[in-house]
């Protein structure tokens, strides 16, 4: 590592571990330890989102929005609209990318559970048997496609799945792992006591990030309340505002008959009403008596005051 900057780096954990740091601060930790992250996935994949300010079109965090999204586009034009895809036919290129991605998000026990078989011999025989027309964005089976690979292919039609892509746990592992490896020093208890502030200065540097997806859809990172609440009204003692996440917000199907869609993305660990000023909260006219008179209200730009959010 350059020596400038660890110097920087060890800057910024001097900062964070005072307690006295905003978003700028965990951002530029990030950012001097992204090129020395190594093994660490997870750690490299935080720094590439602060460190992209247009639209990202490649990366794990990515990678599993498209894959979330072709999975509700496919249950959209196939599933909901009762019109089966026809595999024996021509059918757009974009399915043959949601069978890889079923494939690629599924454990190697699960893969050998359902096909008897791996990703990568799975991900080798789509290629094999399906033909795609780049030009045209469409596909078709080759000749002779044996019927125990047509089941398989039903099989992970059928599927549609994800998770997050990673934890707030795994984050801090990661940062903790990283200054380490490069020998930054750190106290753990002095960063595991600024935990939350820093958690929450990376939801608040990936709110309002965009991502480039498959045909040129466009995905928006919005940080909100995981919202839970029961059929019968709240129980005592309850948050339905729940835990504050960074959901991926994307709109699906054709112009003017699509519907938008979320997915979560990263969730901080931070309760939503703890770290929430109350001017971001809004009265409103429930439809039910059992449903909450008021919404959060964060899609717009925030700031980070003494570990609260706030409107700018």
């Amino acid at each position: 590592m350059k020596a400038i900057e660890k110097i920087k780096a060890q800057k910024a954990v001097d900062k964070i571990q005072s307690g006295d740091f905003d978003e700028g601060d965990v951002e530029m930790l990030f950012l001097r330890l992204r090129a020395y992250a190594g093994e660490h996935k997870i750690f490299r994949e935080a720094a590439d989102f602060v460190a992209h300010n247009d639209a990202r079109d490649r990366g794990l965090t990515n990678s599993v929005l498209d894959a979330f999204f072709l999975g509700i586009r496919f249950v959209n034009d196939y599933v909901i609209t009762k019109a089966p895809l026809d595999i024996s036919k021509e059918f757009p290129s974009y399915v043959k990318k949601h069978l890889k991605y079923q494939i690629i998000g599924r454990s190697a026990e699960s893969l050998k559970s359902a096909h008897n078989s791996s990703a990568q011999k799975l991900l080798s025989m789509i290629d094999n048997i399906i033909k795609e027309d780049s030009r045209n964005k469409t596909c078709i089976l080759k000749p002779g496609v044996s019927n125990s690979k047509l089941k398989i292919v039903q099989a992970l039609l059928s599927y549609v799945g994800g998770t997050q892509v990673f934890t707030s746990e795994q984050l801090m592992a990661d940062i903790f792992k990283v200054l380490e490896k490069n020998d930054i020093k750190f106290s753990k208890d002095a960063m595991v006591n600024n935990q939350p502030k820093i958690l929450l200065s990376f939801g608040l540097l990936l709110h309002m990030t965009e991502f480039k997806l498959t045909d040129g859809l466009l995905a928006k990172c919005i940080l909100g309340g995981d919202i839970e609440w029961e059929p019968n009204g709240p129980a005592p003692g309850s948050n339905i505002f729940g835990e504050l996440s960074v959901f991926g917000e994307c709109t699906v199907g054709a112009e003017g008959q699509g519907f938008t869609t979320s997915y979560n993305v990263f969730g901080t660990g931070l309760m939503a009403s703890e770290v929430c000023a109350e001017v971001l909260f809004e009265a409103i006219q429930p439809q039910s008596p059992d449903l909450p008179d008021r919404r959060l209200n964060l899609e717009r730009p925030l700031q980070m005051i003494d570990g609260v959010l706030f409107p700018i």
